[in-house]
This record gives structure tokens, sequence and C-alpha cells, in this order.
């Protein structure tokens, strides 16, 4: 795994870009099988206060390929997705805010909708506000493939927390998501 992160931050706004890129040939070969998981991505997350108006966005872009080896079709990792959270303390204790998850899915055989870069971890959680971090329960696909058919989503979220004390806090989340595309590729060649 490679990475490089770079940020900078002022009083009022932070940005943040960051490259990584996994090449895992090790565990094919363990399991003594000819192949190669080389996906990667880029993204820039932005965080500002405006007022009593708090923005956190991110936008990545990530890519790479899967290789099963000779004689078979190699599959591609494409994957554009979009969060942006805008939220603002209303009483003392209470913030508000609402959420926009937006990832293209695709509609090629050969080509898998990649929503992060190490599989089965490091995925994005809605309940923590970004940026990237771990899968939310009980939805068992990421929120940028929620229904874990390539299709992408469209959705928003709401959210209420109210902190009575440091310490202690009690959120209260909605969420609505639909598929981005309306292709079913679930169960033909890199829909895995």
């Amino acid at each position: 795994f490679y990475g490089v992160n770079v940020g900078y931050s002022t009083d009022a706004w932070a940005i943040n870009a960051f490259w990584c890129a996994m090449n895992d040939d090790e565990a094919a070969v363990i399991a003594g099988k000819n192949s190669q998981d080389n996906p990667n991505g880029f993204g820039i997350n932005l965080t500002a206060t405006l007022g009593m108006i708090n923005i956190n966005t991110e936008i990545d872009f990530l890519g790479g390929d899967y290789d099963t080896g000779p004689g078979t079709a190699s599959v591609d990792y494409e994957g554009t997705q979009f969060y942006a959270d805008v939220y603002g303390t209303v009483l003392e204790g209470f913030t508000i805010g609402a959420e926009l998850f937006w990832a293209e899915g695709v509609d090629d055989v050969n080509t898998r909708q990649s929503t992060d870069v190490m599989a089965n971890g490091g995925t994005f959680d809605p309940m923590d506000r970004g940026p990237q971090n771990w899968e939310i329960y009980p939805l068992v696909n990421d929120v940028f493939d929620p229904n874990g058919e390539h299709t992408g989503v469209v959705g928003y979220g709401l959210h209420i927390d109210y902190a009575p004390f440091d310490g202690l806090t009690f959120s209260l989340n909605g969420y609505q998501l639909a598929p981005e595309t309306d292709e079913n590729l679930l169960g033909v060649a890199g829909a895995a």
C-alpha cells in the first residue's frame, strides 16, 4: 500500500488532498492463483466554517484493475463519488445538518464500481461524517453502492446531534439512497 497526503489549513478552512494505491499480488499467490489486484484513488477533502455554518465535503476519483490471470478477462475499477455535509449549531448543544451523496454507477460488464482502495475496510461512513472511514451499520454495502450491484448512488441525509455535556452525544440520522443508474450487473463479470 502506498499513500501521499497533503493538507493546508487556516482558521476558517482546511483542505486535504490524498493519493493512494495498493498492489496486492501476495494474497493471490497464497491462494494458488496468478492474479493481481491494483486499485488506486485520488481525493480532496475540504472543511470550512462560514459564521455558524460548517461545511465538510469530499470528492474521490478511484481506478485500477484486477487481473485474474491468463485466459480470463481483467476487470477495470472505476469510481467517482462526492459527499457534502452542511451543518450548524442552532441551539446550545443542538447541531442540525444535511448531507448529499453521489456516486457514479457502472454499465459495463468488465467494469466494477470502486468505492474504496482497500477492500472490506476503509470505506465511507456518513455516521462519522467522513472522510474515508468504516462501513455504516446496518447497511451491508458501502453507502456509495448501497444495493451492492455497482449502480452508484444519489441520496441525501439529515442529522440532528444533541450534546447535553462534554463526552455525551445523542445522534438521530436518516438517509434516502437510490441507485444512480438502473443497470443491474449483479452476477456478471466484474460485479463481484
